[in-house]
């Protein structure tokens, strides 16, 4: 019992990590039309933030989801989602984030991760791309993957994921403030199985979005 909580913090730490970059869904899955559809259940609703998990042996890949409404403007949230190269200031355990190449809407970033002792590292490359919808009704969308444009430094014993990739949309509420989707699915790679990476996306949600929040708070506004 002690192990499998140590290997779902494990996973944890390895999910708040990485999911901030952007995928490769279409854009019905991150329109501002918030889950619950398809395979999705409600897991859980905090603060403007409403959090998605697939309802059990629904999709391929551990895959999750986030809907939210903040009082930060949807630029705000756009440029903290998409400040690459500030990752391991405001990301627990980031220990290397920095943008490789930019060419027009894309950008490729180079990352590596740090775990605890029993669980290797991770490092890998992202191809980020995104899109100023309507600029001045302030509608963003933000997709990543991994990419292998550019090759990895030598790695040692850093695992690269096999799977990653997610989405962002965001855009202004009627209301005020920002309305947002988020999505990511992963196959983190090494010894991690999805069906033990799975249990850990709803702590990774809370997790991320506190980092975003907090991040916004202190002066990204």
């Amino acid at each position: 019992m002690q192990l499998n909580k140590w290997l779902v913090r494990a996973i944890t730490l390895f999910l708040g990590l990485i999911a901030l970059p952007g995928a490769g869904w279409p854009a019905s899955e991150c329109n501002p039309v918030a889950p619950p559809f398809g395979h999705w259940r409600l897991a859980s609703q905090q603060a403007g933030t409403t959090l998605y998990l697939p309802e059990i042996n629904t999709v391929s890949l551990p895959s999750a989801a986030a809907s939210i409404h903040w009082q930060f403007s949807p630029r705000a949230l756009y440029e903290t989602v998409r400040d690459y190269d500030e990752f391991s200031t405001f990301i627990p355990n980031v220990v290397t984030s920095r943008i490789i190449s930019t060419s027009n809407n894309r950008e490729w970033i180079y990352q590596v991760l740090q775990f605890p002792a029993l669980a290797r590292d991770r490092h890998y490359l992202l191809q980020s791309s995104w899109q100023e919808i309507d600029s001045e009704k302030m509608h963003f969308r933000i997709d990543w993957h991994l990419s292998d444009r550019f090759p990895l430094p030598p790695g040692g014993q850093l695992v690269v994921p096999k799977q990653f990739s997610g989405c962002w949309d965001i855009r202004a509420s009627d209301s005020g403030g920002t309305e947002a989707i988020y999505r990511i699915e992963l196959d983190p790679g090494g010894w991690l199985p999805p069906w033990l990476v799975q249990p850990a996306m709803h702590h990774y949600l809370q997790s991320l979005m506190s980092a975003i929040r907090n991040r916004l708070e202190n002066g990204r506004k």
